[in-house]
């Protein structure tokens, strides 16, 4: 074989190789077992984007797309939960997982979860005591727009956090 076919085939080679890595789909969520929030000491990871002021009790954190991230924007909400919580000295706290009627059931419950796990330890991160955390997922069981519509799931994507 000539120096210039075997070239030739190395070239081809590579250019498959790129071809197949460019088309592959790529989700950097993790799963369950390997998210970094799911480890109980963990430093929740969160997206620099702008950030929300503190304003009070708001309970929905929202997320993006297949993502349990929590957004620099989202992360004053969790600061004004954590000082509600803190404040009034709440016994329990359920943080819920919501998804986005995207994907199939297993993976949507998981995909709560690990929302829900996110905003546990920002709040235990935050001064709360994580004994009174509980964390569950609803996944795509309970959406709170059924529209559909990009609109309608970016609202779907969040976690709930219910003083009790």
């Amino acid at each position: 074989m000539k120096l210039s076919a075997v070239k030739s085939l190395f070239l081809l080679f590579g250019m498959l190789i790129l071809t197949a890595c460019a088309t592959a789909p790529v989700s950097d969520d993790k799963t369950a077992v390997d998210d970094e929030p799911l480890v109980e000491n963990a430093t929740p990871k969160v997206v620099k984007t702008k950030p929300a002021p503190v304003k009070g009790f708001d309970p929905i954190v929202l997320f993006d797309f297949d993502k349990s991230v929590i957004r620099e924007s989202e992360a004053g909400k969790i600061l004004g939960q954590a000082e509600k919580i803190k404040k009034e000295k709440t016994k329990a706290v359920v943080v819920e997982g919501h998804t986005d009627p995207i994907g199939t059931k297993e993976y949507n419950i998981a995909l709560g979860e690990r929302r829900a796990n996110s905003t546990k330890n920002a709040l235990v991160k935050s001064g709360v005591n994580k004994d009174i955390v509980e964390v569950v997922s609803y996944g795509k069981s309970r959406l709170v727009d059924t529209s559909n519509t990009p609109e309608g799931n970016a609202k779907n994507r969040r976690t709930v956090t219910v003083l009790k």
